[in-house]
């Protein structure tokens, strides 16, 4: 019974949300934490949103991310 509900409970559980803010300067890699508002980075099962008019140009160079969504609130970005 413990594992039927261990296994309902991982099932459920959701990544973070990580904000674009594309204010890394040098780059708009990804895996640059200065681009995103909480200076982290995204991991499997995130989401992530990009918004504003800054940083349109992004690249994910990590290596086998597999997101939950990614969202756009404004448009103009090359990803």
């Amino acid at each position: 019974m413990v594992a039927c509900v261990s296994l309902l409970v991982s099932a459920t559980t959701w990544g973070n949300t990580w904000l674009w803010t594309g204010g890394g300067g040098a780059n708009g890699n990804w895996n640059n934490p200065a681009n995103w508002l909480s200076g982290g980075i995204p991991g499997n099962g995130d989401t992530v949103v990009f918004q504003g008019s800054t940083g349109l140009n992004t690249t994910n160079n990590i290596a086998g991310l597999t997101l939950n969504q990614i969202r756009f609130i404004s448009g103009g970005f090359t990803l």
